[in-house]
Formats: structure tokens, C-alpha cells, sequence
């Protein structure tokens, strides 16, 4: 019987710093959630590009619909990307994981050109 309080209270212990430490993750991800307007996507999307080299490698930026989950709302961009090497491709993607806002990357397609 002792034993077994010993596993349950060792088993809360254990549960109770996984709950903290994820407590903390949702609290940075939640100051880096800019307030409404003070952030642009596109504007944002853009000025990696440019930052990166790749501003004429960029040939469209197109808004998708929002979606909104109370309390945050989803900003959504296609953006396109043409004759771009592996490398600046993986700079500008660390150009938005560094972003001010977070942002995602829910798809991304690659093509091989032969030309």
C-alpha cells in the first residue's frame, strides 16, 4: 500500500513539472502574439525576401482567409517562390521561425528545375 502511494505521488510529481513546463511554453508562445495591427504579414513575408537577396525571386505573396480560434486570429499567405537555391531557401525560412510574431509553415512544395 505504501508502495503504491509512493508510485501515485512520484507519477503527480512527475505529471505536475510536465504541466509547468508546458504552462511556460503557451505563456512565450502568448507574448509572441502581437496585438491586432501591429503586425503585417505581408509586409513581413516581403521584407525576409528582401533581407535574404531573394526580393526578384519573389514573384507573389497572396492573402488567405483568416481563421479565428478566440482568442487569437490565423493570418494565412501563399507565397511564392521561383528559382531559388537550397540555401536561401533555408535562410529565409529561418528569417520567419526568427519572426517577431509567430508564424507556421503548414505547407510547403518544392520543385526540381532542370533548366
Amino acid at each position: 500500500m505504501i508502495v503504491q502511494r509512493q508510485a501515485d505521488l512520484d507519477r503527480v510529481a512527475r505529471l505536475a513539472a510536465e504541466y509547468k513546463d508546458a504552462a511556460e511554453r503557451v505563456a512565450a508562445l502568448d507574448r509572441r502574439v502581437a496585438r491586432p495591427g501591429a503586425f503585417s504579414l505581408l509586409s513581413f513575408l516581403e521584407e525576409a525576401a528582401v533581407a535574404q537577396q531573394m526580393r526578384g525571386r519573389l514573384t507573389s505573396i497572396r492573402p488567405q482567409p483568416s481563421q479565428t480560434l478566440p482568442p487569437y486570429r490565423e493570418l494565412s499567405a501563399e507565397v511564392k517562390l521561383e528559382s531559388v537555391t537550397l540555401p536561401q531557401l533555408v535562410a529565409y525560412l529561418t528569417a520567419l521561425d526568427r519572426a517577431p510574431q509567430r508564424l507556421r509553415v503548414k505547407s510547403l512544395r518544392l520543385k526540381t528545375r532542370y533548366a
